[in-house]
């Protein structure tokens, strides 16, 4: 089973990942994406109902580390995808994406007046095994998803450059 992806310099790359390869890919463990200008999107949303379907089960339950550098017309990295989903994510480093704006979005939220609309299920969004976050020169990046929160035992947690997040706003030690 594939439990290592790494995409680089695929300067034409608009999406990698249809629906129908993200369930065959249960064992990921790695996900690492480089210098690919012109990548849009990881997954595909183009068919949003099999990719809400395929959402609302643990797609990647064994993905640990995930690395995007220099795919700067990437506005999320996940859309439609609730961040619960990667309970065993522990590295999330993101370098060098001018467009990226948010890790998590989906679609009943808002851009225009910065209002967004109910989490998907009231699903409080928490990534449970993070340990390590690097986010660096990100300059449209505002955050990870709305209400999201980070335990008080992240080990590393780095941000450079990211000038519209906030983190105050948005990281909280658990109660």
């Amino acid at each position: 089973m594939l439990d290592v992806i790494y995409v680089n310099r695929c300067p034409k790359l608009k999406v990698i990942f249809s629906p129908t390869i993200v369930r065959s890919l249960p064992m990921l463990r790695t996900l690492e994406i480089t210098h690919c200008e012109e990548l849009e999107q990881i997954f595909d949303s183009g068919d949003a109902q099999t990719l809400y379907t395929c959402s609302q089960q643990v797609c990647f339950p064994n993905l640990h580390y995930i690395c995007v550098e220099k795919c700067n017309k990437l506005k999320y990295l996940f859309h439609n995808f609730v961040a619960g989903h990667f309970h065993n994510l522990i590295a999330l480093e993101i370098k060098d994406c001018s467009q990226l704006q948010k890790v998590f979005a989906f679609e009943c939220e808002t851009d225009d007046d910065d209002q967004e609309g109910i989490v998907m299920d009231g699903e409080k969004v928490l990534l449970r095994n993070l340990l390590r976050i690097r986010l660096s020169r990100l300059p449209n990046f505002k955050e990870i998803h709305h209400g999201f929160k980070l335990k008080d035992d992240v080990e590393e947690h780095i941000i450079n450059d990211c000038p519209k997040y906030y983190p105050s706003l948005y990281l909280h030690t658990e109660e």
